[in-house]
């Protein structure tokens, strides 16, 4: 024998069946929110923090044009240095093949990618380490540009030289300052 009380209860609840649903999908939301934000505050800071570590980023970042192993020497002596890198880049014109306008995008030349003390870049598909004709883009801005790994970007250089490099892979610099994550058009 079920008490007056609930007999009422169940009642009411079946009556405004579409008030029941309501109160029970506001219920799912609230508890579903709550998950979120546990999650945006706890689990994501600790995977962001160990990502951009791990990547080992630079304390200060030194930006003099032109320079030469003699200069990254003179700075590694420094008291309280712990590790020097130097790298050229330089903004170059690109498109992607018979395509126009003609975009900028910023080539950054590494010595060694697998080797860096600082700034390192992780793999994110194909070829990590292109040689002298071929490119890797930041995964973003191969998205952007709509282009694919295989793919191919005709390139000029400051000189007005022309070359038509293949896409062999991306990477994923996490040390880049907001602007660059904003605008993320970068090639190694």
């Amino acid at each position: 024998m079920i008490p007056t009380r609930w007999k009422k209860v169940l009642a009411d609840l079946w009556e405004y069946k579409s008030r029941t649903i309501w109160v029970i999908a506001s219920i799912f939301v609230g508890v579903f929110a709550v998950g979120i934000i546990a999650v945006g505050y706890v689990i994501l800071p600790r995977g962001m923090h160990a990502t951009y570590s791990g990547s080992i980023p630079a304390s200060i970042e030194i930006v003099c044009s032109p320079f030469d192993e003699s200069l990254i020497e003179s700075v590694a002596r420094l008291e309280g240095v712990d590790s020097v890198d130097g790298q050229r880049s330089f903004t170059i014109k690109a498109r992607p093949l018979g395509e126009e306008p003609w975009k900028e995008l910023e080539l950054v030349a590494l010595a060694d990618y697998a080797d860096r003390g600082l700034k390192r870049l992780t793999p994110a598909a194909g070829v990590f380490m292109p040689n002298d004709t071929e490119l890797t883009l930041l995964a973003d801005t191969l998205e952007k540009w709509g282009l694919s790994i295989g793919g191919s970007l005709e390139v000029e250089l400051e000189d007005g030289t022309r070359r038509i490099m293949p896409v062999v892979g991306t990477v994923h610099d996490y040390t880049l300052g907001l602007e660059s994550v904003f605008n993320p058009e970068r090639a190694y």
